[in-house]
Order: C-alpha cells, then sequence, then structure tokens
C-alpha cells in the first residue's frame, strides 16, 4: 500500500504508529527520507523503481503514555531518533467530550 501511494500521490495514514514494534516502524526511514515528488523509490519485492508523485504522504497517529494517561495507554514505544528527525511532530490534548445543548437548539 505506501508504494502503490507513492505512486498515485496519496496519503498513508498509519494509526497508533507509537503501538507499532519500532523494528517494522523504522523500515519505512528511507521511505521517509526520499518522499518527495520526483524522486524515486525502490521496491525491493520487486526491484521496480517508482517516482513518487506530487501529494504523497503520511500520517501518523498515536496517544503518548505519559501522566495519567500512562494507565491507559500501555505497551507504547518511544519513536526511533532517526525516525522523529524525519516527521513533523503536532501534539494535541484529548478535545473535551462535555458537550452544552441539544440536537433540537
Amino acid at each position: 500500500p505506501v508504494y502503490d501511494a507513492a505512486k498515485h500521490g496519496k496519503t498513508v495514514i498509519i494509526d497508533e504508529a507509537n503501538y507499532i514494534n519500532p523494528g517494522l516502524i523504522s523500515s519505512l526511514n528511507e521511505i521517509f527520507k526520499k518522499a518527495k515528488p520526483g524522486s524515486l523509490l525502490d521496491v525491493p519485492q520487486t526491484g521496480e523503481k517508482i517516482e513518487v508523485q506530487e501529494g504523497f504522504g503520511f500520517i501518523l497517529t498515536g496517544n503518548i503514555a505519559s501522566g495519567s494517561a500512562a494507565k491507559r495507554y500501555t505497551d507504547r514505544f518511544e519513536l526511533d531518533p532517526a525516525l522523529r528527525d524525519r516527521i513533523r511532530l503536532i501534539e494535541y490534548n484529548t478535545p473535551p467530550q462535555i458537550t452544552e445543548g441539544g440536537v433540537e437548539e
């Protein structure tokens, strides 16, 4: 799916990225490094070279296991420093779960 997304300029969403085994997620480091439109990616499984198209990218999501969330989010891994150098981290707090008013209003 990753190489297909690169070939067609699509976005890959990796949910719970810090729950994935670090060895597996770090195997994407080379792709993160070369994921620029016009660059060529080697597909090891086929020997094919594909050109990265405009629009290709990654969105990684995850839950940080710290503070009060540490009890809820167990078995999370720290992201590899090489991976962290290749991505832009944006942290969001959990949005409030309390709503005011009702559907009728």
